[in-house]
């Protein structure tokens, strides 16, 4: 006669005849806190054995997101339907390569001109009927989602349900509860990790808006996230055949980003849901502060629906192959024995 755990049903039974099979009426039973075999009970199933608790912020309004430059000279290629507007050196020249494509350029007139694409000092537009750039100042807009004025918006729902989610499988528990919510954090539109000084810099700009970070210890685990625009320069998504970095943790000091922008154009890049690549960054990055791992073994591949040249991988287009929102079976392990996330060293009182 054994105790067994029935998996299918995630119950614990008394199997009487010691079959491996629940079968009710054939002196098996269900063995929980209202029932049992004769007068044994058992405990409630424990599902959490630990507390997350996040606090987390996001930036404020967008600012110079919009490069201002003046027109040099103007150049219709009436065969290739294109427009060439070369611009006058300042100071927000040389520009990134291509970084305006998919955006517009607006003239002093309001009107607004589809940029396919631009050098370091040069913008090719998609000529429109007989329209022509005024020349004079002209303000270059790439194909962010936020423009100036607005502010950098929370995590999402789905974002927070989705951490609590993936957590749920190692038995900890998030809660959205400490530290004191700051949606005005001064706005940066892209990180600087050119330097280890540079790197040092934006670890300390995420530790002087952690207002928990003395709380977490070895029984109180504190994380702290901060909604950025974007990541580096060199992987922003702008141009879109850029990498695109969602999120960015640091070690050993704690904290992480979720680049609002960067998500944003990844989902508009394949057709993709943005909120489900928000919690996809969300879910990566603090995996990797709890299990103080900086192994890519954190989050799965779904195997629902496997392509038969990528095993593993789930199509979501021909161009995109997507990581899906749970934690892989070795970071749950570092989940479960792990001591507390990655943060500056607090004792335990």
């Amino acid at each position: 006669m054994t105790l067994l755990l029935a998996r299918r049903i995630l119950e614990l039974f008394y199997d009487k005849n010691d079959d491996g099979m629940f079968v009710p009426g054939d002196g098996d039973c269900v063995m929980n806190e209202n029932s049992g075999w004769g007068n044994i009970r058992v405990s409630p199933l424990l599902t959490v054995w630990r507390r997350l608790h996040v606090e987390y912020d996001s930036m404020g309004a967008v600012k110079d997101n919009t490069v201002v430059a003046e027109v040099q000279e103007i150049v219709v290629l009436e065969d290739e339907e294109e427009i060439v507007v070369k611009l006058h050196p300042g100071e927000h020249l040389p520009l990134e390569e291509d970084r305006f494509a998919g955006g517009y350029l607006l003239d002093n007139s309001g009107a607004r001109f589809e940029i396919l694409g631009n050098t370091d000092r040069q913008v090719r537009l998609k000529k429109s009927g007989d329209s022509v750039p005024q020349v004079g100042t002209v303000r270059l807009r790439d194909d962010d989602v936020l423009t100036d004025g607005q502010d950098v918006p929370d995590l999402t729902p789905t974002a927070r349900d989705g951490l609590k989610e993936a957590m749920a499988e190692a038995c900890v528990e998030v809660l959205f509860d400490i530290g004191g919510h700051q949606g005005n954090v001064k706005f940066k539109g892209n990180l600087d990790l050119s330097t280890e000084k540079k790197s040092e810099e934006e670890q300390q700009f995420l530790l002087d808006h952690w207002n928990s970070k003395d709380k977490n210890r070895e029984n109180y685990w504190v994380i702290y996230i901060l909604v950025g625009f974007q990541g580096t320069r060199r992987e922003d998504c702008d141009p879109n055949t850029e990498p695109c970095t969602l999120g960015r943790y640091f070690a050993p000091g704690g904290g992480a980003y979720v680049f609002y922008e960067t998500t944003r154009d990844l989902a508009q890049k394949y057709n993709l849901c943005a909120e489900k690549v928000e919690r996809l960054s969300l879910v990566h990055e603090v995996g990797h502060l709890v299990t103080r791992s900086e192994s890519d073994d954190i989050t799965i591949w779904d195997v629902k629906t496997k392509d038969p040249d990528h095993p593993g991988y789930r199509v979501i287009n021909e161009d995109f192959y997507a990581l899906d929102f749970r934690y892989t079976p070795e970071c749950l392990r570092l989940i479960r024995t792990a001591t507390k996330p990655w943060g500056p060293e607090v004792g335990n009182p």
